[in-house]
């Protein structure tokens, strides 16, 4: 009997129980229903009960995994700060090797920080420049190669790379250590641009071997420059050497006169402005002066920079201009002794002189034979042109007290000359029985100035008489 059956079914009369038999009255009071469960009973739960204990449970797991990363970056970041703070005190006191391994074990625990890279490449660069400094370019060069690496290729180092491999070839070309040197900078064309750096030092490569009259190398370097670097410069150079090897093959030949064209005279011009108007060529025994603005050729001994003993002293110039050619005797690097002397004008006239040099002006007795054979002696002291009396006392030169001295000695050369040019023959064959011929048309009438000659005394004024002092490049040169 089910418990529906059991609760609908009419109660059966007091006193009556199946079975026949009588049962006992019941209690009086609050009423009982016994009610008999033939399954096991059934538990339920809410959802609400159930998701929120699972929530608080996440969340706890989740803080406790978020205070264990954080304990984790705590101790990390600690380790790095303190990396960090130790490279830059390291930095501070110039200690860049313990700097760079500081930097190094910050930036192994955060590779992204950018600001601990710009130090450790500053700390790189830094300790780089020590080396540099002292010359040590190869453990410079080893070191930013290192940085290099560290850092993957750090633009400031490559930079710096650059730097150091120039620098390290100038310090090669300053000793004269030219091919090292050029080794130097294709080992670093790696790093950034060489060609300035190519240029300066087979520039220096060429001076050098034009300064030792190695022409043919100079132009061999000129040549391998050009192709290494380019540049105007080195063409130039080129031009420069093959005007100077042109003028020696010509000064070997000891002729008169010593010509270039125009394009080359310049390019000797502007050779000797960049050398501050000296170019000597030792091995050539060869030098280049600028003087006036003319180029002169020195042939002979050079010691010490000093040109000595014998040598040749002429111009450089353009064909059919004037030349001229002193045979000389050197000593301190300026004529001193005999001297022969010859201008050759472009029109084909000449003038020959031989006398004695004092430190490059003429001293003593010149004689003088111009393109017609006339023969002048001309007594000199100092540069200057000597006037003489009758009695063949020399004056002081070009003072006014001389001048007024030799008023009444003039008046009487003035009458030798008048007689003679009656006579129709010079003042020299009037005075002596020399033989020696001077055109009448150049004796003139004169109380100012008067020149010695070998036979006697000629008359000429001074503003027609255009004389030289010496020996070019050593006083006021004005031809003759």
């Amino acid at each position: 009997m089910t418990d529906n059956e059991h609760t609908n079914q009419t109660p059966l009369p007091q006193g009556m129980e199946p079975g026949g038999g009588t049962t006992p009255p019941p209690r009086q009071g609050r009423r009982f229903r016994r009610r008999t469960y033939l399954r096991r009973p059934e538990y339920h739960m809410s959802r609400k009960s159930v998701i929120v204990p699972l929530l608080v449970a996440a969340g706890i797991a989740v803080l406790i995994l978020a205070l264990g990363e954080a304990a984790i970056v705590t101790a990390t970041s600690g380790l790095f700060n303190r990396s960090e703070k130790t490279g830059s005190r390291s930095f501070a006191r110039g200690d860049y090797e313990q700097a760079i391994q500081s930097y190094k074990d910050a930036l192994a625990e955060n590779p992204q920080d950018e600001q601990i890279r710009q130090d450790l490449q500053d700390a790189y660069i830094s300790y780089s420049r020590m080396y540099t400094e002292s010359g040590d370019y190869n453990n410079a060069v080893i070191l930013l190669r290192q940085g290099r690496t560290v850092l993957s290729g750090a633009e400031a180092i490559t930079s710096e790379l650059a730097s150091v491999y120039q620098a390290w070839a100038e310090s090669l070309s300053d000793q004269g250590n030219f091919s090292n040197a050029v080794s130097v900078l294709s080992a670093g064309s790696g790093y950034g641009d060489m060609t300035s750096a190519y240029q300066k030092v087979y520039l220096a490569w060429a001076d050098s071997a034009e300064s030792a009259g190695n022409f043919d190398n100079a132009l061999t370097v000129c040549e391998n420059g050009q192709k290494a670097a380019g540049g105007t410069d080195l063409a130039n150079k080129a031009e420069e050497i093959e005007a100077l090897r042109r003028l020696t093959a010509l000064a070997a030949q000891s002729t008169i006169p010593v010509h270039l064209d125009e394009e080359m005279l310049d390019l000797l011009k502007n050779l000797l402005n960049d050398h501050d108007g000296v170019c000597q060529y030792p091995d050539q025994q060869m030098a280049l002066y600028l003087v006036d603005g003319e180029v002169m050729l020195y042939s002979g001994t050079i010691e010490n920079g000093e040109r000595t003993g014998s040598g040749t002293w002429e111009n450089v110039s353009v064909k059919g201009g004037d030349s001229l050619r002193y045979v000389c005797s050197w000593e301190g690097d300026v004529p001193n002794g005999q001297f022969s002397y010859q201008l050759t004008k472009n029109n084909g006239t000449y003038t020959a002189v031989t006398g004695v040099a004092k430190d490059g002006l003429y001293d003593g007795t010149c004689l003088v034979t111009d393109y017609n054979g006339t023969i002048w002696e001309t007594n000199y002291k100092e540069g200057l042109p000597q006037e003489a009396d009758l009695s063949g006392n020399s004056g002081s030169g070009d003072t006014e007290s001389d001048e007024a001295n030799t008023q009444d000695q003039g008046e009487s050369a003035a009458a030798i000359a008048e007689t003679a040019a009656s006579a129709g023959v010079s003042a020299a064959a009037a005075d002596t029985d020399s033989g020696i011929s001077v055109p009448e048309s150049e004796a003139v009438l004169s109380d100012t100035a008067l020149n010695e000659t070998s036979a006697g005394y000629l008359t000429m004024e001074r503003s027609t008489m255009q004389y030289t002092r010496g020996i070019i490049g050593w006083g006021d040169q004005t031809g003759w």
